[in-house]
């Protein structure tokens, strides 16, 4: 009975390295076995089987460079700007928290972007350029910017007195946020409170019964309850025709 390389059918390639051993095999050809050899006793498959290739085997070191190379050279880094984003926050945070604190600049600054019945130059001194905020003021209270401004010029020659280095513009004789002086004229922290104080105390003359509304059609009246004696509102009228006349918008 003939053998069978058994190594040999597992790896026929290895048949030179192996040793030999049988198995019993009773080969039937009309069932298609591969036939035998005699010389070796096992299965002879060089008909089946063309030259075996010689496997080669990449570089994989420069190939694994390349490919990381390639990798990193391929890769999109989103970017962003930092300094813009820390900017606008910080922005935003400063106006937040400047809102409440500011109210009073900012309500000082819309004031004066607002169209003024008053041109600019009228004033001097401590009030040069506040012809809007006074314009703007007297508005708030319903009393005429020309009367208030030809008080001023009276008062405080235009801005430039004594008293008006105190924010106290129209003679306005009562405390102010920092006291008053010794002959009871009051002292202000800024421009805006001391005009404030003036016009607000004005608007308040139509408590009187002969004071219909603050302006030159009633001067006479609110004369009398604004000052003793009879010339203060013919010297409201001269700073009139001599200098507010000319700077009415």
């Amino acid at each position: 009975m003939a053998g069978i390389n058994i190594a040999a059918s597992v790896n026929p390639f290895a048949t030179a390295s192996l040793s030999q051993s049988t198995f019993p095999y009773n080969p039937t050809a009309s069932l298609g076995y591969i036939p035998m050899t005699g010389t070796t006793g096992g299965i002879d498959v060089s008909q089946y089987f063309g030259t075996v290739p010689t496997l080669q085997m990449p570089d994989m070191g420069a190939t694994l460079s390349a490919y990381v190379q390639n990798l990193i050279s391929n890769i999109q880094i989103p970017s962003f700007n930092i300094t813009t984003s820390v900017q606008s926050s910080a922005s935003a945070s400063a106006s937040g928290s400047s809102s409440s604190s500011g109210s009073a600049s900012s309500s000082s600054q819309q004031i004066a972007d607002t169209k003024s019945d008053l041109k600019p130059g009228l004033f001097k001194g401590r009030l040069a350029g506040k012809e809007a905020l006074v314009s703007s003021l007297c508005h708030k209270y319903n009393v005429s910017p020309a009367l208030v401004a030809s008080i001023i010029g009276l008062e405080s020659g235009w801005g430039t007195s004594n008293l008006a280095m105190h924010n106290n513009f129209g003679g306005y004789r009562a405390a102010g946020d920092l006291g008053k002086n010794e002959k009871g004229f009051g002292y202000f922290s800024t421009v805006e409170k001391g005009l404030e104080a003036m016009i607000k105390n004005l608007a308040g003359y139509t408590r009187y019964s002969d004071v219909a509304q603050v302006n030159f059609n009633n001067l006479d009246s609110i004369g009398r309850h604004y000052c003793e004696g009879g010339v203060w509102s013919s010297r409201v009228r001269e700073m009139y025709n001599s200098r507010v006349s000319n700077y009415l918008a």
